[in-house]
């Protein structure tokens, strides 16, 4: 049993500068095989650095259910909280990690941008790079069992041999994370803003109470917040690597929960990580190869 960390062009232009969904359905209703698939959907990854205290936020937010629900089939998304009620411990390994210091940046499967190299891009670039890691062939996927949050069983399988430090890590997220105070209520600079009269949070106010925080990291599952080590018998051909986990919901709505599991290289340094492929189920559900 795992152990669960609770506690998170001018235009173009203007947005690198300022910084501070639609759920997929389950496939299948039952158990599927348990042979492994020579070809996998290609799932990105996006994580996005945010906080309650930053009034750009709210735009990154936007950017990121766009990407989400626009392409449901091939995206799974995540905010990672700084600084607010919602931060997790185990972001300070994140932020060290990745040298985190804007808000709203964003990582896309992990891997630098295609404009300036960062990996914590700006918010900006994430459509794109998202864009551009879709079209990557995945050699691996994974399949997740939800159904019973005591044993939530997360398998990675590979369809080809894969070289480095490999792990398979899991998430849990909440959507609509509400609260009251300034660790919860969220700062918008997007409120009349000229340039940004398309957003939907141009007509709301500059400090939004009661905001509904999307896709909030609650928990990573394993006991490194970078997942754990899939052996090297494992990755080849054919090969799966399995772990069990036990899921704490106290004080989180069930309803709004989902596990996102992620097989990933851990790099040496920041440029040198990159998430393979992922997979998301809302809990209480079973999500198949795919």
């Amino acid at each position: 049993m795992k152990k669960v960390y609770l506690l998170s062009l001018a235009f173009v232009t203007a947005l690198s500068m300022s910084s501070c969904t639609k759920e997929e359905a389950p496939a299948g209703g039952g158990e599927d095989s348990n042979t492994v698939p020579s070809s996998f959907t290609k799932k990105v990854l996006v994580e996005e650095f945010s906080g309650a205290w930053c009034g750009w936020c709210p735009d990154g937010a936007h950017i990121l259910e766009t990407i989400l629900n626009d392409n449901p089939s091939n995206s799974v998304g995540v905010t990672l909280h700084y600084g607010d009620a919602m931060q997790l411990a185990a972001y300070n390994d994140i932020k060290t990690a990745f040298a985190v210091t804007g808000y709203p940046t964003g990582m896309i499967d992990r891997v630098p941008s295609t404009q300036d190299k960062k990996v914590a891009m700006s918010r900006s670039y994430w459509k794109s790079n998202a864009s551009t890691r879709a079209a990557v062939v995945a050699p691996c996927g994974l399949k997740i069992d939800a159904t019973n949050k005591e044993a939530i069983k997360v398998t990675a399988g590979f369809a080809k041999e894969i070289a480095g430090d490999v792990r398979m890590t899991v998430y849990v997220i909440e959507d609509e994370v509400t609260g009251t105070g300034s660790g919860y209520d969220q700062q918008n600079y997007l409120a009349n803003r000229a340039g940004f009269e398309s957003s939907p949070y141009y007509t709301q106010p500059s400090l939004i109470k009661g905001y509904k925080h999307m896709k909030v990291w609650r928990a990573v599952l394993n006991s490194n917040t970078f997942g754990d080590a899939i052996p090297a018998a494992n990755i080849v051909a054919g090969g799966k690597f399995e772990s069990t986990f036990s899921l704490n919901t106290l004080g989180m709505d069930e309803s709004k929960v989902s596990i996102i599991a992620f097989v990933n290289v851990k790099g040496s340094t920041a440029s040198t990580h990159e998430v393979l492929n992922a997979q998301s189920v809302k809990l209480g559900m079973n999500k198949g190869w795919d």
